[in-house]
């Protein structure tokens, strides 16, 4: 009896069908298509949109309550009643104010960008740093600060941030506070409105490089005695 699949010559008519079990690869191909289609769309991540007015004219005050308070001998409040006394220390001392808001803001701007740079490396949404200007103060500003979804990072990102902010502010604040150190003299007592204690790594900087007139038995800086790089050194070593 004859295969009816089959040609008086033995040949197989028309196509072969695949044996129990054997899926055809365009089967394959259109069932993995179908399931592409039904699949739903991954959420689209929102581009992170950070404030840039507030924090730049923030800067631009803090640029300049610095430069207040060092082109002012960091006594800023001590003007405030004598606006041409505060004119004719500007005229003398701008050269102090210009190095004194370059230094601290640099310490300042280092720190905060290394907080920023770790939001970055780990996907963490954060705003530019928002720096804080104090005008009556030696310092003329409160620091600055950025603001992050920490809600958004485990522990490990959150230690990464808050040390990344610390190191970069030393990298820049340690060799400032080294050339305020040897440009000190204290040749003169400490006198000022304010007189400042000598913080441990202070004390071991002037030990070593021994400024003009300096003795180990000295306990108290004065507003005199400084000079720009130092009192920003300081600053930043404060806040660092």
């Amino acid at each position: 009896m004859m295969d009816p699949t089959q040609n008086p010559d033995g040949d197989l008519q028309g196509e072969q069908v695949p044996s129990s079990g054997e899926v055809n690869p365009a089967e394959k191909l259109v069932a993995a298509s179908l399931e592409a289609d039904l699949r739903p769309p991954l959420p689209r991540q929102r581009p992170i949109r950070r404030r840039i007015r507030t924090p730049l004219i923030l800067f631009i005050l803090t640029c300049l309550s610095t430069f207040l308070a060092g082109a002012s001998n960091w006594m800023p409040p001590y003007y405030l009643s004598d606006l041409m006394a505060l004119r004719r220390t500007i005229v003398i001392h701008w050269q102090d104010g210009l190095t004194y808001m370059a230094a601290v803001l640099a310490i300042l701007l280092t720190h905060e960008l290394g907080h920023f740079f770790a939001t970055i490396r780990h996907g963490v949404p954060a705003s530019f740093p928002y720096f804080l200007p104090f005008p009556i103060s030696p310092i003329g500003t409160f620091g600055a600060v950025i603001g992050m979804d920490g809600m958004r990072a485990d522990r490990k990102q959150l230690f990464d941030i808050g040390i990344a902010g610390p190191i970069a502010g030393l990298v820049v604040a340690v060799p400032i506070t080294w050339i305020g150190i040897q440009s000190m003299d204290f040749s003169q007592p400490a006198r000022g409105p304010l007189v400042l204690d000598i913080p441990l790594a202070i004390r071991w900087g002037l030990n070593y490089l021994q400024p003009t007139g300096y003795s180990s038995e000295i306990q108290f800086i004065g507003f005199n005695q400084m000079n720009p790089f130092f009192w920003a050194g300081w600053v930043g070593l404060l806040v660092t």
